[in-house]
């Protein structure tokens, strides 16, 4: 039987951890699990390979030794593909100047052509010339979602029958530990996760909150980082609201798993999304988890508690409802439903299939 010797571009596993790299680590620790692949994963750091990927024996190093990504894309994966003959190299959203073998490349979403506003002009004038340069030049092009596929089809002009979806998957949360946030024990919360910036409409979701009819005791957790300036929720971050709003970050996993465990519910107000990992680790948690009914963000309306328009009155509203009755049936989530669907086997399997489909 023919294997596939695939390298991969490791580079973002050096770094902190991100979307990107949970999709690189999850995806490959289950390929190389597959007999018809031979992984090789391009990192610059050795250590970085042995932590994502336990020292699978079907999992090999290679070392990266450019400074930039110039370098690295121009001149370094390439030569590194000839040198181990790779029958596929695997990229994320931009690809190389030469190319010696045969292309993977994953482009997870193109927001920022659908939401130019959240987005600077000189980004979107880069990227939209280098996402579409790669999705043209690749022999297997994935993406996340099928309102990607869909949004990447338009944009890039490209045949969405040509687009294969590998879904994101929910990684090990839910055999995860729950360790207690010291703070929050015996409070009633409701719970928001990801990084901050305007697209995502954590404020519009603070607004809410503060005009609901909630318990003057129950808060508004928000977890995550700053990715970019975004006044209306700054003013919301300060002490003047710290008795309503707790701002958490760099917290361990045992602890979020905690947090979606304890909260009433979790909320997810996003104008636009490629895809949507935290409402599916909240269901996953048995969490209630709710999230704006649009983009890919409607693909996980079946596994989630509900949907919402993302608008001031439905939100308090919603808030209410939720709050008022926590313990309903009818706010039960499918967590079963989303193990088994989002999870990197499924992701492999159909991976796999498109590169024999390729043979």
């Amino acid at each position: 039987m023919k294997k596939f010797k695939i390298l991969v571009d490791g580079h973002v596993l050096d770094g902190k951890h991100q979307g990107t790299s949970s999709y690189i680590s999850g995806l490959y620790s289950e390929m190389s699990k597959r007999e018809e692949c031979e992984i090789f994963i391009a990192t610059e750091k050795e250590a970085s390979v042995a932590k994502y990927f336990n020292h699978s024996t079907n999992v090999k190093w290679l070392p990266l030794t450019s400074k930039n990504k110039y370098q690295r894309l121009a001149f370094e994966f390439d030569s590194l593909a000839r040198k181990i003959k790779a029958d596929y190299s695997h990229f994320q959203y931009i690809t190389p100047l030469t190319k010696s073998n045969k292309w993977i490349n994953t482009i997870h979403d193109v927001l920022f052509l659908d939401f130019p506003e959240n987005f600077p002009l000189s980004y979107r004038i880069q990227n939209y010339s280098l996402f579409k340069l790669g999705a043209m030049r690749s022999d297997i092009l994935l993406t996340v979602s099928e309102y990607s596929k869909q949004r990447i089809s338009e944009h890039f002009n490209t045949s969405s029958q040509d687009i294969t979806v590998t879904p994101n998957a929910i990684d090990d949360i839910s055999t995860v530990v729950g360790q207690a946030v010291t703070e929050l024990e015996n409070t009633k919360f409701f719970i928001y996760v990801s990084r901050f910036e305007p697209r995502k409409n954590q404020h519009l979701l603070i607004e809410a909150f503060l005009k609901s009819n909630v318990a003057n005791s129950a808060k508004l957790v928000l977890v995550g980082a700053p990715a970019l300036p975004y006044s209306e929720l700054d003013k919301y971050l300060t002490r003047d609201f710290n008795d309503k709003i707790i701002h958490l970050q760099g917290i361990d996993k045992s602890e979020l798993v905690w947090l979606y465990q304890n909260a009433i519910a979790a909320m997810y107000p996003s104008k636009g999304e490629g895809f949507g990992i935290p409402p599916l680790e909240a269901a996953a948690l048995q969490c209630p988890s709710y999230s704006a009914d649009n983009t890919a963000l409607s693909e996980l309306a079946p596994y989630l508690s509900g949907t919402f328009e993302n608008d001031l009155n439905s939100l308090v509203s919603l808030i209410n409802e939720v709050e008022q009755q926590k313990d309903s049936s009818r706010f039960v989530t499918k967590n079963k439903q989303v193990k088994a669907i989002f999870n990197w086997s499924n992701s492999a399997d159909i991976l796999l299939s498109r590169l024999i489909g390729k043979q």
